[in-house]
């Protein structure tokens, strides 16, 4: 087994294939995926396409691949994205760079993709285009959440954002309430929220974890979080009361094994909430809006007068780092500044003109919807503003 890491750069052509709108979605795919590779990747690689023969074409500076799209699935093994045999022959056929065919075939074909070590939060969109190309060209893949969720191999070094959106992503198809997980810095509070409830779940306060199944069907395989004392709040619509005991569920028995194994890390991870330098969720964050935002958005901290600043194409915009929370509004697609004290706390200057608002949405869209990793860039900037307030 040979393993690389690649960087993926180009579009591929659609000379004849018979369907112009499978072509297009195809090639608007393989666009995105290259983007992906180029930024978190650090060889000379790219995918490409050969509509004739409906193979998939892997390049970079050692040579290229060839293979049936209906011959392979893309998986996600740790930090790794690869191209696996389906039923366990060297069906990726070598090449070196001239064309000559090499002497060694593969079975499987590793690839990183990743940020700050870590494989990158938003990867089930690259699997999702992955699996749609595939699916054109007449292959078959398995569901998209289960196939890249249980191949995550969590490790210590995985930091909170990782695992929250791998969580997201399980509970979004497998949980019957789809509840959302996500961290307050500023209080050290872990939250699983419902329609109906949000369970408030101390970080490093002695709350432990185990694996735990109930009878019934359904959502049976789960978890059930124990704590010495009542430190964890449940506030539903009927009740909120403190307790030293919850429990919840989602449909599968491995992605639960999944959810477990991240909370026990979350749950004592020490480092979580340390006021470490912020540039690292900025630079994140910016690198966000610069791919999914149009409005040339991007952000800085004033350390010295503990302000936020951000800029687009409209102008500059101010704001106390003491009354500013990012928060996010499902039901409009935005992502949103908002005052915390209820006040005018943001100050736009444009065109030599001030104004002032009390909140400020903006749109992270991909394909005309949010981002499947808005999550994510919601805890970075919260976690960015936190760390500097209190640097």
């Amino acid at each position: 087994m040979k393993k690389l890491v690649f960087i993926f750069l180009a579009l591929s052509c659609c000379y004849g294939f018979s369907n112009a709108q499978d072509a297009k979605l195809i090639n608007k795919n393989l666009s995105y995926i290259n983007q992906q590779f180029a930024q978190y990747n650090d060889y000379e690689t790219f995918f490409d396409i050969d509509f004739t023969t409906k193979e998939i074409i892997c390049e970079d500076k050692f040579g290229y691949l060839r293979v049936a799209a209906t011959d392979i699935e893309f998986r996600v093994d740790g930090n790794n994205v690869g191209i696996y045999c389906k039923d366990g022959s060297t069906c990726l056929q070598s090449y070196q760079k001239d064309g000559t065919r090499s002497s060694s075939d593969y079975d499987e074909y590793t690839m990183g993709l990743r940020e700050d070590g870590k494989i990158i939060s938003h990867i089930d969109e690259v699997m999702d285009d992955f699996n749609e190309i595939i699916i054109e060209l007449g292959g078959t893949v398995t569901t998209t959440t289960t196939n890249v969720t249980t191949n995550i191999t969590t490790s210590d070094d995985d930091d909170i954002y990782t695992r929250l959106a791998r969580m997201n992503q399980i509970y979004a198809e497998h949980n019957q309430f789809k509840c959302r997980w996500d961290y307050n810095a500023s209080t050290k509070m872990l939250t699983r929220s419902s329609e109906y409830c949000v369970i408030y779940i101390p970080i490093n306060k002695g709350v432990s974890i185990e694996y735990y199944e109930r009878g019934g069907g359904g959502d049976a395989y789960g978890y059930q979080l124990t704590a010495d004392s009542e430190v964890i709040r449940e506030k539903c619509t009927s009740f909120d009361n403190y307790t030293k005991n919850t429990k919840d569920f989602v449909n599968d028995k491995e992605l639960a094994k999944v959810v477990v194994n991240d909370l026990t890390a979350i749950l004592s991870n020490t480092s979580i909430a340390d006021n470490s330098s912020y540039q690292a969720d900025l630079d994140y964050v910016n690198r966000q809006f610069a791919q999914y935002n149009a409005y040339n958005t991007s952000f800085s901290i004033n350390t010295f007068d503990k302000t936020l600043v951000m800029t687009n194409q409209f102008g500059e915009n101010t704001l106390s780092l003491s009354d500013v929370e990012v928060r996010i509004d499902y039901s409009n697609n935005w992502i949103g500044l908002y005052c915390k004290s209820g006040t005018k706390c943001i100050t736009q200057t444009s065109s030599g003109s001030t104004y002032n608002y009390n909140q400020y949405t903006m749109s992270l869209n991909k394909d005309n919807r949010m981002i499947d990793h808005i999550e994510t860039v919601k805890n970075r900037l919260n976690e960015a503003i936190y760390k500097a307030l209190n640097d």
